[in-house]
């Protein structure tokens, strides 16, 4: 079994215009990500808006039109629809920290029995450093940021889950 890796690389961004396709550190996100992916031993299946994609050596590359509100579950299910993979990565571009290590550990427990369905990697962020904590720090009120969010926003329950929703 060859896993598949699906690289899902816009080219808009709301926050970082062209991120994905923008060098830092010498090398572009979507470049570093199919590196990291190739190094684990997938296939490589490069999902983009980009009309074209520079990036070299042996890849699927299928032209998608999703935009910034697209939730990440239609790209990964058009992906599929192109491909009979049984497993699949999803190696987004911008996890700069991610190594080749932090895949081959995915997969090894994706193989090892009892078998789940899925892996999934979580950092755990300082509430001091989510956009909200900060925006309440900017506007220099004592309010918690959960009530700046409602009283921006409008009467929401609980917080975005996407930072380009905030």
């Amino acid at each position: 079994m060859r896993p598949l890796a699906i690289i899902p690389a816009r080219i808009g961004s709301r926050g970082i215009p062209n991120k994905n396709w923008t060098p830092l550190a010498g090398m572009m996100p979507v470049e570093r990500a199919v590196h990291i992916a190739r190094g684990a031993g997938c296939r490589v299946l490069l999902t983009t808006d980009h009309p074209h994609p520079t990036i070299e050596g042996d890849l699927t590359h299928i032209t998608t039109l999703h935009g910034d509100l697209t939730p990440m579950i239609t790209i990964v299910k058009d992906a599929l629809a192109v491909t009979s993979e049984d497993c699949i990565l999803l190696v987004q571009p911008t996890q700069l920290l991610r190594t080749t290590g932090h895949l081959i550990g995915a997969l090894r427990l994706l193989t090892t029995e009892p078998r789940p369905d899925s892996v999934v990697s979580l950092v755990e962020v300082p509430v001091r450093y989510h956009p909200l904590y900060q925006i309440s720090t900017r506007m220099q009120q004592d309010m918690p940021p959960r009530r700046i969010f409602r009283r921006c926003l409008g009467n929401l329950v609980d917080f975005p889950a996407r930072r380009q929703d905030l």
